[in-house]
């Protein structure tokens, strides 16, 4: 075991964008809960686009990470050294934790493991753990664990024992949200959040079938539904809203902040493999999850056990195409609208079996 008193810091480098960023949170509360006197720092690198969601601005929401040291992706290595060495000022005692994409290849490893000493990290974790992640990665003849629950194996494999948090503490806008639940007469409403969008085509499944699952859910249950994503996703949502009024509402361009306090509220998430089904996910919300095929099973799966994941196995699975040459993807067609209310049904079932054992426990007390 690692013994944390010998650093003051502990430094958690990850790339990515929203979904790649938001399923470290478990890894950060887990490692608040165990080291909660030891300050966390953040680096991950920066797009100069803002086509998405930067990885920086998710990791703010997180109230355990003391600062966040960005690089450009797009600087020289040499640029992104001199900017790391004086934004870090990596001492003696500090600890990086090494956790990049799972998709690194080993000469990657190898230029980051010579990068992160030069800037003069003399404790580093988990590059032994990547290197022989490479290898499985590679071979593909095993199922992979889920991502969240990998870069926590590492950790452990590390020296450090942390465990797998029951649900994350995250920094969101209560405010807002309740103001828009009032607004769209949520008030003791129960409330379904749907994303039908997403950046890649092959992971988006049809917008006639979610108006189709909205309508015959509504029509069973009463419940209403408020459309979560991005900017770009507000002409998706302003059509199923235009087939569905009075009782679906879009939330599509809030801040991540004011997503994450309108997701904190609803009884489930039915949508796409999106950052907004990862973010859902680490707040304990439970998954409908529509998967396309065009990658291994299991892998982005949310995290957590109380999810449904729906995908398809056919001949041209694992693709890892962005943008599929059918619309919708073959793997996506043939998930059903009546497979997802199944699913939603399963999940309903399993809510209103919690609320009422902590209604007869609330009795026996």
């Amino acid at each position: 075991m690692i013994c944390i008193d010998e650093f003051n810091r502990i430094v958690v480098f990850r790339q990515g964008q929203f979904g790649d960023t938001v399923i470290i949170f478990p890894l950060i509360e887990a490692l608040n809960r165990l080291y909660p006197n030891t300050p966390i720092f953040y680096c991950t690198n920066h797009f100069k686009s803002d086509k998405y969601v930067q990885g920086d601005d998710v990791i703010r929401m997180s109230p355990h990470i003391k600062k966040i040291v960005t690089y450009n992706m797009e600087d020289s290595i040499l640029k992104k050294c001199m900017k790391l060495k004086k934004d870090l000022c990596a001492g003696e005692k500090d600890l990086l934790i090494y956790l990049p994409y799972g998709t690194y290849k080993r000469w990657q490893i190898v230029r980051d493991w010579i990068f992160f000493k030069i800037i003069n990290f003399k404790k580093m974790i988990c590059f032994e753990e990547m290197w022989n992640w490479t290898y499985i990665y590679e071979k593909k003849n095993c199922e992979l664990p889920k991502e969240p629950e990998r870069m926590l194996e590492f950790v452990r494999s590390a020296g450090m024992p942390v465990q797998l948090p029951e649900h994350c503490s995250l920094k969101y806008d209560e405010n807002w949200a309740e103001q828009k639940w009032m607004e769209w007469g949520f008030d003791k409403k129960k409330v379904i959040a749907i994303c039908p969008g997403g950046k890649m085509q092959s992971k988006r499944w049809p917008i006639a079938r979610y108006i189709e699952v909205c309508r015959r859910w509504h029509k069973r249950t009463g419940m209403a539904f408020v459309v979560v994503g991005g900017p770009e996703e507000t002409d998706m949502a302003k059509e199923i809203v235009s087939h569905l009024s009075g009782y679906v509402f879009s939330a599509c361009g809030a801040t991540l902040k004011q997503t994450a306090a309108l997701l904190s509220r609803v009884q489930a998430y039915c949508g796409n493999d999106t950052g907004s089904m990862h973010m859902a996910a680490v707040l304990g919300i439970s998954c409908a999850a529509i998967f396309s095929s065009r990658e291994l099973p299991k892998r982005w799966y949310p995290i957590g056990e109380n999810h449904i994941v729906l995908r398809k196995k056919i001949d041209c699975e694992n693709c890892n195409l962005e943008i599929c040459y059918k619309t919708p993807p073959p793997c996506l067609d043939n998930i059903s609208v009546e497979e997802v209310l199944e699913a939603l049904t399963q999940i309903d079932k399993r809510k209103i079996k919690f609320e009422n054992n902590m209604t007869s426990m609330q009795y026996a007390e």
